[in-house]
């Protein structure tokens, strides 16, 4: 009995632990773009049907399955690319129970959004740091969904693919710099590619487009402004009719970006300076500016619902001239212009005990202020039997019909 128990015994390890097979590779992108990672490698068992092993790509684009023994097929996908099923034949090479794929993946329609993460520079041959560790987060307008959210993304250099047919809003943002909004529009309303809050293509973005302009990548250098008290930016293209401080209807539409700008910047406390050239009189010079500045700070409060006191009004005149045209010196109108400006400076950070609101928690509070404005401005509103509208919209709609008599009555 001893003998036939040795025997027997022996014989299971042979049986449990015959060879199995070993799948290992690469996954590129097609045109030599270089490693992916994240590539989900799945191994499915042809003989029932049922997935055996799964595995996803390093950084370095290398994946390695351990199976038993048996025949698979291998389904590769990744987020925005094309689907590829493989057989074990399919491999490069094969040495004994080893198989070695490389895989090249190909893009579905759409652009690859390709940013790099920097200090604003104060010239192009300034060198600046990268930035890491930011929050960024994507969401499309369209399907008005959040489609990414990382927050603290390591690396200075993100990619994403823009599918066509959608519209996005991407949102970056840093502690200690002012956040970076994004509006881009794939190949919706006549826009092949259109971005919003990127500097002009040249020489901070590239563009490389396909034929036929289904798919494409956009480069950007992406420059984080740091938001340190005392720092600057002119408000461009505000402009008042001569020696008046109403504002003009273009001027509103570019004051809706000072307004995205403090939403998305909440802790931000600013001042709104205004300037005129040296011609006329000092102490009207100076009453202007200042009532020129009041009527931006009280847009931005009556349209934009931004707290007064986060912001202040400040007129200076000509006092602060940025060229040599003072009293007495002959200049061009282009050299007085350069004079007639708007500033915004910030004053003071606010200390917040909460993190700010998720980007899709803004795009929810957006899509709430659109409503409230749209039934704002509709004479009459329909509201179908058992419906009620909820109490802070009835509020608002009030204050706005309020704010419409006024403005007839004046």
């Amino acid at each position: 009995m001893k003998v036939l128990f040795s025997t027997f015994f022996l014989a299971i390890p042979l049986c449990l632990f015959a060879q199995g097979i070993i799948v290992e590779g690469y996954a590129y992108e097609s045109d030599n773009r270089g490693y992916l990672n994240e590539v989900k490698i799945q191994a499915k068992d042809l003989n029932d049907g049922a997935s055996t092993a799964e595995t996803f790509t390093n950084l370095e684009g290398y994946f390695k399955l351990d199976l038993p023994p048996g025949a698979y097929e291998l389904i590769i996908t990744k987020n925005l690319f094309r689907e590829q099923v493989l057989q074990l034949s399919d491999a490069s090479t094969v040495t004994g129970n080893k198989y070695f794929f490389k895989v090249t993946l190909k893009r579905k329609p759409g652009y690859l959004f390709d940013i790099t993460l920097a200090n604003k520079r104060d010239s192009n041959n300034t060198a600046v740091d990268a930035i890491h560790d930011s929050r960024i987060e994507v969401y499309n307008n369209t399907t008005e969904e959040l489609e990414y959210s990382n927050l603290s993304y390591g690396p200075p250099n993100f990619l994403y693919t823009l599918t066509k047919g959608n519209r996005y809003t991407i949102m970056i943002r840093k502690e200690g710099y002012l956040a970076k909004r994004i509006e881009a529009k794939v190949d919706v309303e006549g826009c092949i590619l259109c971005i919003d809050g990127l500097s002009k293509l040249s020489p901070g973005v590239t563009d490389n487009l396909t034929e036929g302009h289904e798919m494409g990548t956009l480069l950007a250098n992406i420059e984080m402004e740091p938001a340190d008290v005392g720092t600057k930016f002119k408000i461009e293209n505000i402009y008042y009719e001569t020696s008046k401080f109403k504002l003009t209807t273009e001027s509103k539409s570019e004051l809706k970006k000072v307004i995205q700008l403090m939403r998305d910047n909440p802790l931000i406390e600013i001042e709104i300076g205004s300037h005129t050239d040296s011609r006329g009189k000092d102490d009207l010079n100076l009453k202007l500016s200042q009532n020129r500045a009041n009527e931006v700070v009280e847009f931005l409060i009556d349209y934009g619902s931004i707290a007064a006191d986060r912001m202040r009004a400040r007129g200076f005149g000509d006092t602060q001239l940025v060229n040599h045209c003072k009293d007495g010196v002959t200049c061009s109108e282009l050299e007085h212009a350069e004079n007639r400006r708007t500033e915004l400076r910030i004053t003071g950070i606010r200390k917040s005990a909460t993190a700010d609101k998720s980007l899709l928690e803004i795009k929810e509070l957006e899509k709430m202020e659109k409503l409230i404005e749209e039934l704002q401005n509709q004479e009459v509103i329909e509201v179908r039997e058992g419906d009620e509208l909820p109490d802070e919209i009835k509020k608002e709609i009030e204050k706005g019909k309020s704010k419409k008599r006024k403005k007839d009555n004046q």
